[in-house]
Order: C-alpha cells, then structure tokens, then sequence
C-alpha cells in the first residue's frame, strides 16, 4: 500500500514539473517572439549552454539527470576550425 501512495506521489510531482517546464517553455518563448518576426530563419542563438542549464535547473530542478555544457562535436574539432563558421 505504502509503495503505491509513493508511486502515486511520484507521478504527481513529475506531472507537476511537467506543467512547470511547459509554462516556462512559453513564456521563454514568448519573450523571445520578436526574433521571428526578424530572423526568418528562425536561427535562435541567444543563450548560453549555462544559461540554458540555469533554466533547466529551475524548471527540472532534481529531474535534471545529465546537462554537458560543452558538446563532443567530434566532426567539428576534428576539422581545427575554431571560430564555428
């Protein structure tokens, strides 16, 4: 009985972060609508990988299980090229 409450509890609070991450998905969006009306091509690069983790951080909070700041990018490294373009 005690391990279905708990599970019960644990769908709860994960429907609950889910909600959370929605609404602050929509709101990091539309504060940043008026790129679309500029960028066309809807390139989005306004944060930072921290940036991004804070916000996950927040949302997610201990849900977060795993967040790399700095991506493997083997084929890019692999190319020397050090300025992204």
């Amino acid at each position: 009985m005690e391990r279905v409450r708990a599970e019960r509890e644990r769908e709860r609070e994960e429907e609950k972060a889910r909600k959370e991450f929605e609404r602050e998905k929509a709101r990091l969006l539309k504060e940043r609508s008026h790129v679309e009306q500029v960028n066309q091509r809807r390139e989005f690069f306004y944060a930072t990988p921290a940036e991004v983790r804070t916000a996950l951080e927040r949302v997610a909070g201990s849900h977060l299980v795993e967040y790399t700041e700095t991506p493997e990018a083997l084929e890019f490294r692999a190319s020397g090229r050090k300025d992204g373009t």
